[in-house]
């Protein structure tokens, strides 16, 4: 009986076949540049006081954890400068503070505040990248009028290329880093 199978034909077949199987990932994760947050802090001044509220998951965002979540208290009539502090708390002895990546990697990254009810106050992003557009680790909180509860959440947005090079950015664009709300309460 006559082979009709060549040498070279059964090469490139057995070279397809191990090109083609992949090892499987021992820890996939959604978007492996996303960064891994565990701590968001919230902290506000007046110029006489200090507040700090935190939201928490040593898991990191997005995965399955015990999550505490603090309430940010803030005083009627008053403007507050702020900033969002990132870090990664997976190991205690070797805590990352990720906002100094998201600083260093500015024209990647944006935040997107979100205030409910939208009467509440007023945010105003302070800080921008080289391309004018905001960044979002520093803010100012205004127009405290009104005595209420509500909240903040606010949204981190990987963008690399994607990110607008002028404007407001888009929020619609790029993967989630975090994406938390913080209950505020005005007295």
């Amino acid at each position: 009986m006559k082979n009709n199978f060549s040498a070279p034909f059964c090469v490139l077949v057995a070279t397809m076949l191990l090109l083609s199987c992949k090892k499987k990932e021992e820890n996939p994760q959604k978007n492996p540049e996303n960064e891994l947050i565990t701590t968001v802090q919230i902290k506000v001044s007046d110029g006489t006081e200090t507040k700090t509220a935190q939201w928490k998951n040593v898991a990191g965002y997005g995965n399955s954890g015990n999550i505490t979540i603090d309430t940010l208290f803030l005083k009627q009539g008053s403007t507050y400068t702020g900033e969002i502090v990132l870090l990664n708390e997976s190991n205690p002895n070797d805590i990352d503070t990720i906002s100094y990546e998201v600083e260093e990697e500015a024209e990647d990254h944006q935040f997107f505040y979100f205030v409910q009810p939208t009467s509440l106050f007023t945010l105003n992003i302070l800080d921008k990248d080289k391309n004018m557009v905001p960044i979002g680790l520093e803010f100012e909180v205004k127009n405290l009028s009104n005595v209420g509860t509500g909240s903040l959440r606010a949204v981190l947005k990987h963008q690399a290329a994607l990110k607008p090079k002028s404007g407001q950015g888009d929020f619609t664009l790029g993967s989630t880093d975090v994406d938390i709300s913080i209950p505020v309460k005005i007295k």
